[in-house]
């Protein structure tokens, strides 16, 4: 039946996840060789600066509107999962019920990218990097840089402003979670907590921004109470 599709298009658009995995070890990276005794000195470095610009901005072009959308002639040919075939874990997880959800893979894709460039140890290496002056970009800048393209960026078509919603969303939420926990270095949670703290302050000077009381309210749930 044509329900399988739905399970056929998983790997087919998650299929560049694993090049972004290696691209986002770029990012507050290091290039490294294990010295041995009588063998050439070890040596640490931190990856380029130009080249960890250049992965952010490959990192950030991924979730685009136009990075996340599929053609809309193809959600005609996905209908729900047919009796005898039904959904497994491989399948996309859905907001919808039985009908294909094209908001909530997109959704699932750029919460596991924003989950890879915020992680905790990665944000310190960021702040260390730039603390001994081994790299300009740091973690402020990428958290700007960020900002600019899932706040500052507007689409025209319904489609990619309500797959940008739905990034905002994510964004919000993945930087609320490197500001609490626990283990995370203290620079890294001070510098997330301001950037927080300045995108709140942004988005109250805004008219008519879409969706901007619910952003409102997620960010001040966690500035209220950090």
């Amino acid at each position: 039946p044509y329900s399988l599709l739905n399970d056929r298009l998983v790997p087919l658009y998650f299929l560049h996840r694993y090049q972004l995995e290696a691209i986002v070890k770029l990012l507050g990276g290091q290039e490294y060789s294990y010295g041995v005794k009588g063998g050439p000195v070890a040596s640490v470095n931190a990856v380029s600066t130009a080249e960890q610009e250049k992965a952010l901005q490959l990192l950030i072009n991924a979730l685009s509107p136009e990075a996340l959308q599929l053609p809309k002639t193809l959600f005609s040919l996905l209908p729900p999962h047919a009796f005898g075939f039904p959904a497994s874990r491989e399948s996309f997880s859905k907001h919808t019920g039985p009908s294909f959800d094209a908001l909530g893979i997109a959704e699932t894709l750029s919460k596991t990218i924003l989950k890879m460039i915020l992680h905790p140890q990665r944000a310190a290496r960021l702040v260390q990097q730039k603390a001994l002056g081994q790299s300009t970009l740091g973690l402020e800048s990428t958290l700007k840089e960020l900002e600019n393209q899932v706040f500052k960026t507007t689409y025209a078509s319904p489609y990619a402003a309500s797959l940008s919603q739905g990034v905002r969303t994510c964004y919000i939420a993945q930087l609320t979670q490197l500001a609490k926990t626990k283990n995370t270095a203290p620079q890294v949670r001070a510098i997330a907590y301001e950037s927080l703290y300045g995108l709140h302050q942004w988005l109250k000077k805004q008219k008519q921004s879409p969706f901007q009381h619910y952003h409102l309210q997620q960010l001040e749930a966690y500035l209220n109470h950090p």
